[in-house]
């Protein structure tokens, strides 16, 4: 269990910068980006518009994880010292990279989820979203997808 913790804290302080990118990246286009389209006049209630780029965000966030995946082993990739010289099994290196980019992406699902919960109380639709109902949708669409990138 160390070893994971110490693995997991290498990942985290060696990704944290990407972590918190794709928070500022989520918070970006599912606040700012809806209600600065009001400023053009596309015809479209900020409301409406947020809850549209929530879902493409939450699409898109599948991907996240994949793709840390991918940054953090191009990082340690030019140094293979960390590899062949370290006491821990490659299963738990790359599994630890693994779970930081998994969780990475999780948080990047759960961002939007919220906003469309909130977003669908203050729209003007006729469906009120529960949040039994929005964890189950999520839920359905979105662990198999997990599973087979992952």
């Amino acid at each position: 269990m160390k070893q994971w913790n110490g693995l997991l804290k290498k990942e985290w302080l060696s990704m944290n910068g990407q972590f918190i990118a794709t928070i500022v990246a989520s918070v970006l286009f599912i606040v700012l980006f809806p209600f600065g389209s009001n400023f053009f006049n596309f015809g479209l209630d900020a409301m409406q518009v947020s809850l549209i780029m929530s879902l493409i965000w939450m699409v898109a966030s599948m991907f996240i994880p994949t793709i840390i995946l991918l940054i953090s082993l191009g990082r340690e990739m030019h140094r293979p010292d960390i590899w062949l010289h370290s006491k821990a099994p490659i299963y738990k290196m790359f599994g630890s990279k693994a779970v930081f980019g998994v969780l990475v992406g999780a948080v990047n699902l759960v961002i939007p989820l919220v906003a469309i919960i909130i977003g669908s109380r203050f729209s003007n639709y006729p469906f009120e979203l529960t949040f039994k109902v929005a964890v189950q949708v999520s839920g359905y669409l979105f662990i198999p997808f997990f599973s087979l990138r992952c």
